[in-house]
């Protein structure tokens, strides 16, 4: 059974022109260092317009490197349920290829878990915010075995419980991608407030101060308990270090100010 893409020609263009703009948004990022290790990615999921510069930030970091399995965790924007969903199926469709599924570590990572369950949901809608992170993972990874979780609730049994079981399995083969954008359709000035507190947080690897913040709306990303997982799934890392590598605003491409989204890339190393 294979996941056909279903925002492929609007959050981003078919993929004869595809490489094109990719090429584009990884020729004008950045990148400041050098990390021995990558171990996670925080990347926004709007369209490619808007936030494919910023995603690029951080997939730069990732040319020359492999790994076996990546693990992408996506909030659902129009299928709710009190689980986290990963795909029961056989691929995930992808406009460089069709990506196979780490069946043996679903396998493992959903027997052992109370909240992570295969499913449909989440996947099958015109959900975007998983598969418009796989052409820039094609992009810089070519070949590699997918974990497709959608979270139908972020609700902090949900989060902590999955970060948990993510905890058990990580090793250098395996990477976790995060989507979500940032707070969506206030005015530049506060979104940059709200937007300013989830990188506080996220900065200072404040997974239990995000997750309240969170609750408590004094920041928003709609994959919020998402990078909740991640920090949680990895905090016992002491090696690892967390760098925002770049933030943007859907204004600074339409140039409407009154009503945008933020966006913010980050990578997890050592």
């Amino acid at each position: 059974m294979i996941r056909p893409v279903a925002v492929e020609g609007a959050f981003y263009r078919p993929r004869n022109i595809l490489k094109n703009d990719l090429d584009n948004y990884f020729n004008s990022a950045e990148i400041s260092f050098s990390p021995s290790k990558i171990l996670g990615i925080v990347a926004p999921h709007a369209g490619y317009v808007y936030s494919g510069k910023t995603a690029a930030y951080a997939y730069k970091y990732l040319i020359g490197r492999k790994y076996k399995t990546v693990i992408v965790l996506s909030p659902s924007h129009y299928d709710y349920f009190e689980f986290a969903s990963v795909f029961n199926g056989d691929f995930y469709e992808a406009p460089f290829g069709n990506l196979a599924l780490d069946k043996e570590l679903i396998e493992k990572l959903v027997a052992n878990s109370n909240v992570l369950r295969k499913s449909h949901h989440g996947h099958m809608v015109e959900e975007h915010a998983l598969e418009v992170q796989l052409p820039f993972l094609q992009y810089v990874l070519g070949e590699f075995k997918l974990v497709p979780i959608v979270l139908g609730s972020q609700n902090r049994d949900i989060v902590y419980n999955l970060a948990q079981d993510l905890s058990k399995i990580v090793n250098d083969d395996i990477l976790i991608v995060v989507s979500t954008d940032l707070s969506h359709f206030y005015n530049r000035k506060q979104a940059e407030i709200l937007d300013d507190f989830f990188d506080l947080y996220l900065s200072n690897w404040d997974a239990d101060g995000l997750q309240l913040s969170l609750e408590y709306k004094r920041c928003e990303a709609c994959g919020g308990g998402c990078v909740v997982t991640l920090l949680k799934a990895l905090e016992n890392n002491k090696n690892a270090k967390i760098q925002v590598v770049n933030r943007s605003y859907s204004s600074d491409t339409n140039h409407d100010t009154s009503r945008v989204v933020g966006y913010l890339s980050a990578i997890i190393y050592e």
